[in-house]
């Protein structure tokens, strides 16, 4: 424990505060000469911590006499996982406070104790690298590994032990180069992928950058690359005479290259050169295999007593990757492709916006329900085949242990395709969108006349009280017919749907169907199979209706540019297929009925049967424009 300050033999007391900005820069003039700092101390991460992370953050320190004597760098951390809790300093390896003299180290730990009790947080950790708090609860699960270094890098050389020296020859013999001062983009890209092996989800891209940004030259990235491709990276910190390799990892491919190896020679390498005396290889959770590799580095392994002040919690947590509580998330994530970290947040929000914008444009009957659901599948089904193709050009490759693998310009061929292809779309994507919202053109009216039939009496005016209600058609028609010798009259109804589905103009909607419910009910519903003039076979539905008049019959299918079908779900992906592909869509329904006489229901259907059988199978599209007489509607 530090000696307590005296003067003229009495102890001055310190009084503790809430950093300031006014006062960073008094805050980082102590860590730089307190010998117990260490980079993690230093006031730009409070800026990280808020900005970038969105954790409050509670920087104390104690003073006296106008001048810092102590400091306790705290960040409060809220987590649906991980709970509430106040650290020094999360994300770091180290914290915890920092003091000149035993009562400023007292005063401190009062007052982030108090904080603690103020926040009701579960626990308080202060991240010691020694016992400093022998009363509060420890947790022993880390360790540290520092290591001297020599200005000599020979002597550095034969420093490691034979097993690990020969890894390192190994990646030289194999061709790995080193670079220092590389980018963000260089080093995300290897760091990703390492840590998704390894189970662990990767902070954004923005907190890499903004470290870099913020920390400048005490900052810097090494990139090991085989044969001109990355194979691994590491953001190494610079604090003093210390270097701290903190952020590193390896491809797949990296492993069989012994990439880390080499890797972490370079920088030992690079720091000599830069003046650094003590190798800091960070913490590792005891008898892993990063506290393994660590040790045949030929570093002793350090206890760091994390130190807990519980306040909500019952005991010491346990968050570690080692916590069984985890490890169905690790084994999910580890096997998860790269790209579904982002694609399913991209792909949601595009949803949201796809949706306002049909609803906006189209109306909210189009952005909700049936048509809401079919979209929806659409969308989902491209965003998958995307994320199974970016994953296919983005998986581990299978290379043999013995020997490293031969280069293979195919896979970095198809990765190369890929920026383009993301950019093309990101291009195309919202002036397909534009094209989708751009107003539709007024529907202009189609009018139809109701067809001849071979054989059968008519067309002639319809008199029962059947009424379909089929808003917003562009034309329609009702007609009857007779057949010669026949009983009943068989009617029929043909309404038409023209361009782009819109607001009020849509065929498949609530409130469209063949019959008005105010005039009759639905008794039961069936399929039926019928041929058509020109030998096609198609499903139909039947209707069989209750009314004022009796029984009566009802078929009825839709067609869409032609392709028929009673089914409505795949009428709007028939529509929807002829909207995304931007062409002049035509739509229509057909529907048959007749009453169920004395024939009783299979005479009914005989007579449906009969004239669907009659009906021309071909003519001319129905025509817009301001006409007496147009050709008939689209051919059933």
């Amino acid at each position: 424990m530090p000696d307590p300050v005296r003067d003229h033999g009495d102890i001055v007391a310190c009084v503790t505060r809430h950093l300031q900005p006014e006062a960073e820069a008094r805050w980082d003039a102590f860590v730089d000469g307190a010998p117990q700092a260490t980079f993690f101390h230093r006031v730009a991460w409070r800026g990280i911590i808020e900005q970038v992370l969105g954790h409050r953050c509670h920087y104390l320190y104690a003073e006296r006499d106008g001048a810092i004597t102590g400091v306790l760098p705290l960040a409060e951390v809220r987590s649906r996982l991980f709970g509430h809790s106040l650290i020094s300093t999360p994300l770091c390896v180290y914290g915890g406070i920092v003091a000149r003299d035993a009562d400023s180290e007292a005063q401190l730990t009062r007052a982030a104790a108090a904080l603690a009790d103020e926040l009701r947080v579960d626990y308080l950790e202060l991240r010691d690298r020694e016992l400093r708090h022998a009363d509060w609860p420890v947790k022993d699960l880390y360790v540290g590994f520092r290591k001297a270094i020599e200005p000599d890098h020979e002597k550095n050389m034969l420093a490691i032990p034979r097993k690990q020296r020969a890894m390192v020859r190994k990646g030289i013999a194999l061709g790995l180069e080193a670079r220092h001062g590389g980018s963000v983009e260089e080093f995300y890209r290897v760091y990703a992928e390492s840590v998704r092996n390894l189970g662990t989800p990767v902070l954004s891209r923005k907190y890499y950058q903004r470290l870099q940004q913020t920390f400048g030259d005490d900052c810097e990235v090494t990139v090991v690359t085989h044969q001109g491709q990355p194979v691994a990276a590491v953001m190494s910190f610079y604090f003093r005479d210390e270097v701290h390799p903190y952020y590193g990892g390896s491809v797949a491919l990296g492993r069989h290259l012994a990439a880390n190896d080499f890797m972490y020679w370079s920088v030992m390498q690079r720091a000599v050169e830069r003046g650094a005396r003590l190798f800091d290889f960070g913490r590792s959770k005891q008898d892993t295999g990063s506290y393994h590799f660590k040790k045949h580095w030929g570093f002793e392994p350090q206890p760091l007593p994390y130190a807990y002040h519980l306040v909500r919690a019952d005991a010491v947590p346990n968050i570690s990757p080692t916590n069984r509580k985890y490890s169905l998330f690790i084994k999910a994530w580890q096997h998860l492709p790269l790209p579904a970290a982002v694609v399913p947040i991209i792909a949601n929000g595009l949803r949201v916006y796809f949706t306002i914008l049909i609803g906006d444009t189209w109306g909210l009957e189009y952005a909700t329900g049936l048509d809401h659901m079919i979209f929806g599948w659409q969308f989902f089904g491209t965003v998958l085949v995307a994320l199974l193709l970016g994953g296919w050009f983005f998986r581990d490759p299978l290379v043999a242990r013995e020997q490293p693998a031969a280069n293979d310009d195919k896979p970095a061929a198809a990765r190369m395709l890929v920026g383009p292809v993301v950019v093309a779309l990101l291009i195309a994507g919202p002036a397909w969108a534009a094209g989708l919202a751009s107003p539709a053109a007024p529907v202009q009216a189609v009018y139809l006349v109701a067809p001849t039939v071979t054989v059968w009496d008519g067309p002639q005016t319809t008199a029962s009280d059947w009424q379909p209600a089929f808003n917003g058609a562009a034309g329609q028609v009702e007609a009857a017919y007779r057949r010669p010798g026949g009983t009943e009259v068989v009617e029929l109804f043909h309404a038409v749907y023209t361009g782009k589905p819109r607001s009020g103009h849509t065929l498949i909607t609530y409130g469209n169907r063949p019959y008005d419910p105010a005039r009759a009910q639905v008794l039961s519903s069936a399929s039926q199979s019928i041929k058509l003039a020109d030998g096609r076979s198609l499903d139909v539905e039947e209707l069989r209706l209750s009314g004022a008049e009796g029984s009566r019959l009802v078929w009825y299918w839709y067609c869409v540019d032609r392709r028929c079908t009673r089914s409505p779900m795949v009428t709007k992906l028939l529509q929807a297929r002829s909207v995304l592909g931007g062409d002049d869509t035509q739509s229509s329904v057909w529907a048959l009925s007749v009453p169920v006489g004395y024939g009783g229901i299979d005479q009914a259907r005989a007579d449906l049967r009969a004239l669907a059988l009659a009906l021309p199978a071909s003519g001319a599209e129905p025509t817009s424009g301001h006409r007496e007489h147009a050709p008939s509607g689209s051919s059933p």
